[in-house]
């Protein structure tokens, strides 16, 4: 699957970026995503359970957030679901390793901007991140992932 070429430059230099992940889960996709950000100046945290992930949302430096579905010591929907009760808004992205009707729903419905399937491919998933950050963080948008219209 081609995705369109990035408008412009991304400038989301201080922002921060939450991936969790498994420890035993291949960190291929992890290690390629982070190396980008990081190139652009995004700062990356890693998390390895579902209770860290929340720890780092909760210090309120988190931008958005890769959240997988198989986390160690809490399944990846219910870190989300508190997530939410944290942040409303903070853009999420789920990683699913077998995304099943039902799961997908219910990602949906906790407002995760998008499900993918794992084994991410790193190029889609780093252009979602761009195109997330331009939506939420970018002056054309109004922070909630809507056209501004008072221009």
């Amino acid at each position: 699957m081609m995705m369109a070429p990035s408008v412009g430059r991304l400038d989301a230099r201080g922002r921060q970026v939450l991936v969790s992940q498994a420890r035993r889960a291949p960190a291929s996709w992890v290690d390629g995503l982070a190396a980008h950000l990081r190139g652009r100046g995004i700062g990356v945290r890693r998390a390895f359970d579902g209770p860290e992930s929340i720890r780092i949302v909760e210090t309120g430096a988190i931008d958005l957030a890769v959240l997988s579905a198989d986390l160690p010591r809490m399944d990846g929907l219910s870190v989300l679901r508190i997530i939410r009760s944290i942040n409303q808004s903070l853009p999420c992205v789920f990683v699913a390793k077998c995304p099943t009707r039902r799961l997908l729903e219910q990602a949906l419905a906790l407002r995760a901007f998008s499900v993918l399937p794992a084994p991410v491919d790193t190029a889609i998933l780093t252009e979602l991140v761009e195109r997330m950050f331009r939506k939420f963080y970018d002056d054309e948008f109004d922070g909630q992932g809507r056209l501004r219209t008072d221009r």
